[in-house]
């Protein structure tokens, strides 16, 4: 059985470039964060400030408050024409971060979600974050009427980061690994925390087909919080070393027959 990966040169359907904070950003914050939005407005054209609202349960009927004066976020969009959201930079009290749904390679897709991010984070030196994070999400799938489930052509059963009985299962199945573990090495003491999650599923529809699902989530947890501007010196040094865990992680999963479809031996996959 064939699975094939979400787009011709990757697997990739999401990545996410993320800051998060120790103290919640207040609503000046937000408002300076959409400030800057001119100087992305041809990336990132459509611009919003979202509001919040509180739900309140009363008996035997819902009570809904007004909408609330206050920002709760401000997102940077762009879509594509059938109305697809290619890419996005979210500002939340707990936290920024930068969303790419049309992945080429990391060399192409990284500067762009840096520019955006020391921005952002130079325009709110009152910030303090507390880690940096980066999530992968991909995707291969396989039809059905190729045959009996058989992922060993995509996936190593040797992998570090698979349940071994999965391999025995005709699926659906869900794999998890977890790992947390200190760093006092350079740039700065952080810890490092890992959650790899693996699903196979069965999608019904015109073509019957088998997915397997990757979450991949990377973080960098700092011991005590930086100041915005300081934390800038680290953003492209923690991203980067994220970036190499995860290919890592990537070349254990998949058979090298797999890694070599979507060219994942090279630094810049």
């Amino acid at each position: 059985m064939k699975f094939r990966p979400h787009a011709l040169t990757n697997a990739i359907v999401r990545v996410s470039f993320v800051c998060e904070f120790a103290m919640p950003l207040g609503e000046q914050s937000l408002l300076k964060l959409h400030a800057i939005h001119g100087r992305f407005a041809e990336e990132l054209p459509k611009v919003s400030i979202n509001r919040g609202f509180t739900i309140m349960l009363g008996t035997g009927i819902v009570q809904q408050q007004p909408i609330l004066d206050g920002v709760a976020s401000v997102t940077f969009e762009e879509y594509g024409r059938a109305g697809t959201l290619i890419k996005a930079f979210h500002a939340l009290p707990t936290m920024m971060l930068f969303i790419n749904q049309k992945y080429k390679r990391w060399k192409d897709v990284w500067p762009e979600a840096q520019g955006v991010l020391a921005a952002a984070l130079d325009a709110v030196p009152e910030a303090q974050v507390q880690a940096f994070g980066l999530e992968y999400v991909d995707r291969f799938t396989a039809p059905t009427s190729e045959g009996s489930l058989d992922v060993t052509g995509l996936l190593k059963t040797s992998s570090q980061y698979l349940v071994p009985r999965v391999f025995q299962i005709p699926g659906p199945w869900h794999s998890h690994h977890g790992s947390l573990r200190d760093d006092d090495s350079s740039p700065c003491p952080h810890s490092k925390n890992a959650n790899i999650n693996v699903d196979l599923v069965r999608e019904p529809g015109p073509v019957e087909q088998f997915a397997v699902n990757m979450m991949l989530r990377h973080r960098r947890v700092l011991p005590k919080p930086l100041p915005a501007r300081q934390a800038l010196d680290f953003l492209s040094i923690f991203m980067e070393e994220m970036h190499e865990a995860d290919r890592t992680v990537m070349l254990d999963l998949l058979t090298d027959e797999a890694a070599h479809e979507i060219s994942l031996g090279g630094k810049n996959a």
